[in-house]
């Protein structure tokens, strides 16, 4: 798993379809979904077997930095 970067997040070719999850390799729970159209970051955990997702905001309004601190 990578550092989610702010060159890393730019550099990633959107998803052709569906989305493509890439998760952080230090900061558990932070998630960065590449769809077809935009990038965006969530928190992740998982809570009863059931995956819970809280957005954190889409990529470039919130940067990596700021997601990595929010997580």
């Amino acid at each position: 798993m990578p550092e989610l970067t702010e060159t890393f997040a730019n550099k990633l070719p959107h998803a052709k379809t569906g989305s493509d999850k890439h998760r952080h390799s230090e900061v558990k729970g932070l998630v960065l979904f590449v769809g077809k159209r935009s990038k965006t970051w969530y928190f992740q955990k998982d809570v009863g077997g059931q995956a819970r997702r809280a957005l954190i905001g889409r990529l470039p309004v919130i940067s990596a930095q700021a997601a990595r601190q929010t997580g």
